[in-house]
């Protein structure tokens, strides 16, 4: 009960300090903190949802990622803009809600991938390891490993291990 409490006035709060900010210093502050509220949390929120998330990682703004994948190798970031679609709900009326109903469904992101700026990956897809997805692509099924993929939607262009015996 006391903890239902404090978290209760925890969001009152900060509710009012981005008022506050948004009143003194413009809408803007509002329109960013509602792209991603509590940024502090976010990674524990989706460790909770179950997502494997890595150690390093953080998220700015709709969804950057930095740092997911850290090896003595890597430069450090992951994917920069990509969306990683895990559900798609369409429930602004009870028409369309029939006609789309409600699908949730995980995706995997294999070891090795590089993702490129603005992809997005849609629901209950793997992208297999070491394959490379192209900016903007819009990927809707499987990713073989050790391939590239790009355009919208995402089509198979290279295979990677073809290239090396080359």
């Amino acid at each position: 009960m006391l903890k239902r409490i404090s978290n209760r006035l925890l969001s009152i709060v900060e509710f009012l300090i981005i008022y506050t900010a948004g009143k003194t210093f413009g809408i803007s502050i509002v329109i960013r903190y509602l792209r991603n509220p509590n940024p502090r949390i976010t990674v524990k929120l989706l460790r909770a949802f179950g997502a494997l998330v890595g150690d390093q990682t953080t998220f700015k703004g709709s969804l950057i990622i930095d740092n997911a994948y850290g090896d003595k190798n890597s430069a450090g970031d992951f994917s920069a803009q990509a969306s990683f679609i895990t559900h798609a709900d369409c429930n602004r009326s009870e028409y369309l809600a029939k006609k789309f109903p409600r699908k949730c469904h995980k995706l995997t992101i294999e070891n090795g991938v590089w993702i490129g700026f603005r992809a997005t990956i849609l629901a209950g897809v793997t992208v297999g390891h070491q394959s490379v997805i192209g900016a903007h692509a819009l990927v809707r099924k499987n990713v073989e490993p050790k391939v590239v993929y790009a355009g919208i939607p995402a089509k198979k262009i290279k295979n990677l291990e073809e290239s090396d015996k080359n």
